[in-house]
């Protein structure tokens, strides 16, 4: 399961939720089409941030 990666992302163009496939290359939005090369890094966990 560790193959398939998603991951909520913004549309930089029309700013629709994008589940995003990062294997998926290139990464287009589903609602206007934009593609979007900047790819999500994997989120770091909240714990260790500093306050």
């Amino acid at each position: 399961m560790e193959d398939e990666e998603r991951y909520e992302y913004r549309c930089m163009r029309c700013g629709a939720k994008v589940m995003l496939d990062i294997n998926s290359d290139p990464i287009r939005c589903t609602n206007c089409g934009f593609r979007i090369v900047v790819k999500p890094r994997k989120p770091v966990p909240r714990r260790y941030k500093a306050r």
